[in-house]
């Protein structure tokens, strides 16, 4: 009589003893989810919160010009 040959899973790359019960191999292997990296530099990407303040900031500095420049014309008439 010939040795029963066990079916192999092709999804599964650990080389187990043949010991290994049928419902182990019928099962995928679970996968991990990834989860996000907080150390990643996200600055390049789109934020509406940072766009809003750069666009008051640069409101502000406009305001701030426009005073000089009015200082400036003021002396000079």
């Amino acid at each position: 009589m010939l040795p029963v040959q066990r079916k192999l899973n092709p999804l599964c790359l650990r080389a187990g003893p043949a010991s290994d019960s049928q419902e182990q191999l019928d099962q995928p292997a679970k996968r991990r989810k990834f989860g996000k990296d907080p150390t990643v530099n996200t600055s390049f990407l789109p934020d509406k919160e940072r766009d809003e303040l750069a666009r008051l900031e640069r409101e502000r500095l406009k305001q701030e010009w426009i005073a000089e420049q009015e200082v400036i014309k003021s002396m000079h008439a």
